[in-house]
């Protein structure tokens, strides 16, 4: 009978072992150093957007002023809008239109196509594009465009 011989040692795999390892106190060696130096604040690239994520969180009900009256009916059913400018702008006029974009042609003779939620340099966002008595009507923040 042979007599069992110890185990082999693999020197890429020691070499493996070992680097790890090493990569591993290192790591935690230089984490070490950065978070207990005291005039060296750690700098995280866009930390100042993150921000918005330190909202402190609302916990349980916030109301204190007298109960809602019986008959109001609080379900969130849609937004409320602007109220939209009545105002007609001169200068402006509708070329071609559909529900969801119109071709405006501006003052300065430019033809812009715009889409609904989109902007005009001047106007503001578009607000709506509407039919009505078959001729086109855009909304805009500052005013309405129509069809000639």
């Amino acid at each position: 009978m042979r007599a069992p011989q110890p185990p082999r040692i693999d020197l890429i795999d020691a070499g493996l072992k070992f680097t790890g390892v090493a990569l591993a106190t290192g790591s935690i060696a230089f984490a070490t150093h950065m978070l207990s130096d005291p005039g060296h604040a750690p700098r995280i690239t866009g930390v100042e957007h993150l921000a918005i994520y330190a909202r402190p969180a609302r916990h349980g009900p916030q109301q204190s002023g007298p109960a809602p009256a019986p008959n109001v009916d609080y379900t969130p059913v849609g937004s409320i809008s602007r109220k939209t400018p009545g105002a007609l702008l001169a200068g402006y006029e509708i070329l071609d239109a559909t529900s969801d974009w119109a071709l405006v042609r501006l003052p300065e003779g430019r033809i812009l196509r715009v889409l609904r939620g989109g902007r005009i340099g001047g106007l503001g966002g578009v607000l709506d594009i509407q039919k009505h008595g078959g001729r086109w009507a855009l909304v805009t923040e500052r005013g309405t465009i129509g069809a000639r």
